[in-house]
């Protein structure tokens, strides 16, 4: 009798072992299979920034535009494309909570504000619905500081500004890209795109292309310039 006891007990503890182990190898695959999503999710896709000038943005749209208009190049967004170059947007229902971004405020109201009339707030809301639920692991907070870092690390305004390129005429795209390289860009990490519906060009955005941890790389986008020289602003 006490023979069986034994015989039952023992195989009971390797049933619930066995048992355990099974469940356990299943959370610790299942756990891997998580971690790898998430790593593939950040290699997926590379992230662009896109720096506008405001003056271009409200050209003919001077009824939906603030007045006066910023005479600086400010944040359009950082956009996680697809590495085939696809767009990918709106990848989670996570909504906009602008308490969580309040920290930043005094730097976003001055380098990524709204030229539109509908506002600052407005606008944060659909970069963060539209393209930062995109950006794997990062929170709001993450997702509006990094950008701004981006923004004031590769400063545009600086660049242009002390390699000779000031708005107010007709400007050569090549010049434009020269100044940019000799302040430290590499030359294929950037494009210069413009607003084509006019006779003549406008220089509109200056596009930076970054892998998923924000480090430089090649830009599998093009210039859309479609003319050597563009009108570079303030009207």
């Amino acid at each position: 009798m006490n023979l069986k006891i034994v015989a039952f007990t023992t195989i009971a503890v390797i049933i619930i072992n066995l048992g355990i182990g099974i469940w356990y190898g299943f959370y610790k695959q299942s756990n891997n299979s998580i971690e790898i999503r998430s790593i593939n999710a950040k290699v997926n896709y590379y992230n662009v920034l896109s720096i506008n000038w405001p003056f271009t943005v409200c050209v003919n749209a001077t009824k939906s535009c603030i007045r006066p208009l910023p005479n600086r190049w400010t944040i359009h967004g950082l956009w996680p494309n697809g590495l085939d170059n696809s767009m990918i947007f709106d990848c989670t229902s996570e909504k906009y909570d602008s308490n969580q971004i309040r920290m930043l405020k005094t730097r976003m109201d001055e380098q990524w504000l709204s030229v539109k009339k509908s506002g600052n707030d407005a606008f944060w809301k659909h970069e963060w619905q539209k393209h930062g639920t995109c950006a794997t692991g990062y929170s709001q907070y993450d997702y509006f500081n990094k950008t701004l870092s981006l923004f004031e690390r590769y400063d545009v305004n600086r660049m242009l500004k002390n390699n000779g390129i000031n708005y107010g005429s007709l400007i050569n795209v090549a010049d434009i890209r020269r100044a940019l390289e000799a302040s430290g860009l590499r030359s294929d990490m950037f494009v210069i795109q413009c607003k084509n519906s006019y006779k003549q060009p406008y220089l509109f955005e200056i596009r930076m292309c970054f892998t998923a941890d924000l480090k430089p790389m090649t830009c599998a986008i093009k210039s859309n310039c479609k003319k050597p020289q563009v009108f570079y602003v303030m009207k």
